[in-house]
This record gives C-alpha cells, structure tokens and sequence, in this order.
C-alpha cells in the first residue's frame, strides 16, 4: 500500500502511516525466526490483555 492509502485504515492511527510498513516487516521477521504460527494484537496494553485472558479462563 501507499502512504496515502495507508492513511484511510481503519485504526491506524494519524502520523503512522509512514512507520506502520517496516513495523510490520519487523514483526514478520521476528515471529518467523520464533517459530510463531500465530500473533495476538489488541489495543490494550500486555498487562491488561493478561488480565483478561486470566479472568477468561477462570470462568469469571
């Protein structure tokens, strides 16, 4: 994609347009050097995403 077609995603945030690329190239070459079949995004932060994974399996 463009920078400027970038910029009309849906939930990248303003002044990322630029970075978000070689964030995801970054991303890539780490999970596959880890053996990682899968990645977990989410919008809050790791402690909270803990959290919640937590009280999910716990059956709260």
């Amino acid at each position: 994609m463009s920078v400027e077609e970038r910029v009309g995603l849906k939930g990248l945030q303003r002044g990322r347009e630029k970075v978000i690329a070689c964030g995801c190239a970054l991303l890539s070459v780490v999970s596959r050097s880890l053996g990682a079949n899968t990645i977990k995004i989410s919008e809050k932060d790791n402690l909270e995403g803990y959290l919640y994974e937590k009280l999910e399996s716990e059956n709260f």
